[in-house]
């Protein structure tokens, strides 16, 4: 009986000096695999591989909890060559711009985003382009005093080239000589089409066939209670409801317009109200809108930008106050004065005689030969911010 037990014991022993062999072989090997630089797979360029791999969207919103900016004070608006957020501070608050900036430099770069370029850096804004490469975005991010205007100009950004868009306002009147006329001028220029004239429909086909975007001419109420802007306009009297449906109403009938602007309008434009039912439709149709600026009051603008409308607002009109000599050569000196400040212009006409198109092609020459390049207006509204 002793000798088993002692054998038994003897076994025993055996078997757990072979367990704490293989238990203490098995961890070496793991703290082996541990210190190997190859042991957790790095992270891929392409795709993000975890949950906690944030966007930049929700990285600039982190930013903004630290720095206690509500989400409401910001802009965010999606261009064509970026997505740009406007982020303002009070400096009654006493948030420090650097800081701030660097709050979101440090949010960016948890999504494996880096600074691209550096646009302006200054006491009282700074503007930096980053780049996702993940989703091969371009984010441009401005943080500013609310004090300071936004924006940059064009020429520090990406190019110097100034850009120049034309709207042929009122389509839909006629169908003739005219009409043709003006569809054989330069495909980039856009015509806007009043909706429920005799020849809309005639004139939006025989536009878009010969090359030029259509915009709904959206017919509106103006101040002057002489002006008439048509059947079926939008009116001050109507609720949000009737103004969505006649909305509506205007891209049923002209399917193939990529974007819109007022026709008279001086009495809704100048009212945020109104103006927001009005650009609810463009939004939900992804379109971008004009405000043809019909009154110095006009929120129309403004409202669009809020709503994150691709937008841009008319700078000068070619036959107001006037269609004559004179008016023209007035504009192309405001044209230089746009090319050295602002870099870009959108103009407006009217399609109503031979004469205004003649001074139009007499004006896009004169143009070109102080450097402008004619673009249409859904290009315009993406070449660089202003708000």
């Amino acid at each position: 009986m002793k000798g088993r037990r002692t054998l038994t014991f003897a076994l025993l022993l055996v078997l757990l000096s072979l367990v704490l062999i293989f238990g203490c072989g098995k961890k070496d090997n793991n703290n082996e695999a541990a210190n190997e630089e190859n042991y957790l797979p790095k992270r891929e360029s392409t795709e993000p591989q975890n949950d906690e791999q944030i966007t930049v969207e929700q990285a600039v919103l982190n930013a903004l909890d630290k720095l206690a900016i509500s989400a409401k004070d910001i802009k965010r608006i999606q261009k064509e060559d970026a997505i740009y957020y406007y982020i303002p501070l009070d400096e009654k608050k006493d948030t420090d711009l650097d800081f701030a900036d660097m709050v979101v430099s440090g949010q960016l770069e948890l999504t494996g985003t880096r600074v691209s370029n550096v646009i302006r850096e200054e006491n009282s804004k700074v503007i930096r382009e980053y780049y996702d490469s993940i989703h091969n975005q371009s984010y441009i991010i401005e943080i500013y005093y609310s004090t300071v205007q936004p924006g940059f100009n064009p020429s520090e950004k990406k190019t110097t080239v100034a850009y120049l868009s034309i709207i042929i306002d009122d389509f839909g009147h006629v169908n003739s000589k005219l009409l043709d006329a003006f569809c054989q001028s330069d495909p980039v220029i856009s015509f806007a089409v009043i909706p429920g004239l005799p020849f809309s429909k005639v004139a939006m086909k025989k536009a878009t066939d010969s090359g030029h975007e259509v915009l709904i001419h959206i017919p509106m109420q103006a101040d002057n209670p002489n002006a008439n802007p048509g059947n079926n306009a939008i009116l001050a009297n109507l609720s949000r409801k009737d103004i969505i449906s006649r909305m509506n109403s205007y891209f049923d009938e002209l399917p193939l317009a990529v974007g819109a602007n007022q026709h008279m309008g001086s009495k809704i434009s100048a009212n945020k109200d109104l103006m927001s039912a009005v650009l609810s439709v463009i939004k939900d149709k992804g379109l971008f809108f004009i405000d043809s600026k019909t009154t110095p009051n006009s929120k129309a603008y403004r409202t669009a930008l809020e709503l994150n409308i691709a937008s841009e607002e008319r700078d000068l009109f070619l036959d107001a106050p006037a269609n004559s000599d004179e008016v023209i050569q007035q504009r192309l000196k405001d044209l230089q004065k746009l090319k050295d400040t602002k870099g870009k212009a959108l103009v407006i006409t009217h399609c109503h005689d031979f004469s205004r198109l003649q001074r139009l092609n007499y004006f896009i020459k004169e143009a070109e030969k102080m450097g402008y390049v004619l673009i249409p207006a859904s290009k315009y509204v993406s070449t660089e911010p202003e708000i």
